[in-house]
């Protein structure tokens, strides 16, 4: 099994919108699956999450990251997708997976553990517990494709190590 150490660096908060990340699910039966996913980093994008949407294509998502594990909880409120709903341990291993397809509800979905991160993708994705995440390392570069906008460094950068 791909062993994976997410390294978590803080430094300062990003003012441009939120980027486009590619991950790897490398799934215990079935091979890999790549999405692509916006990375919901501050707590404005994680509360605006996937809300009033009506498509989100097949290999799309959201990935909501925190600073540290930690125990969380999602809504539908406002949502007008089923989704899958993937919870990722420090270990970059999928710990959780819930299908919600009551789009609209307010009832809370609990992580069972403390995660690093959640998966949002559209529902019945085949995912499981057990898959590990793998996040492609974004390089600092593409931080600078945005021209005359002044920017510190982003708040959280999200670090892969195969061991």
């Amino acid at each position: 099994m791909l062993k994976i150490l997410l390294s978590l660096i803080i430094t300062g908060s990003l003012s441009c919108a939120a980027k486009v990340q590619r991950i790897t699910i490398e799934r215990l039966i079935g091979g890999p699956v790549v999405f692509e996913v916006e990375v919901a980093k501050t707590p404005q994008e994680k509360e605006q999450g996937l809300q009033y949407r009506s498509v989100l294509a097949q290999d799309h998502g959201m990935l909501f990251v925190y600073d540290k594990p930690q125990y969380v909880h999602f809504w539908m409120k406002n949502t007008k997708i089923p989704l899958d709903l993937i919870f990722i341990d420090a270990n970059g291993v999928i710990n959780q997976v819930v299908t919600r397809d009551d789009c609209g509800s307010l009832k809370e979905t609990h992580s069972s553990a403390p995660i690093m991160a959640v998966l949002e993708i559209n529902a019945h994705q085949y995912l499981d517990v057990g898959d590990s995440v793998e996040f492609h390392r974004q390089h600092e570069l593409e931080l600078l494709e945005f021209q005359n906008v002044d920017f510190e460094p982003p708040q959280l950068l999200l670090e892969v190590y195969h061991l």
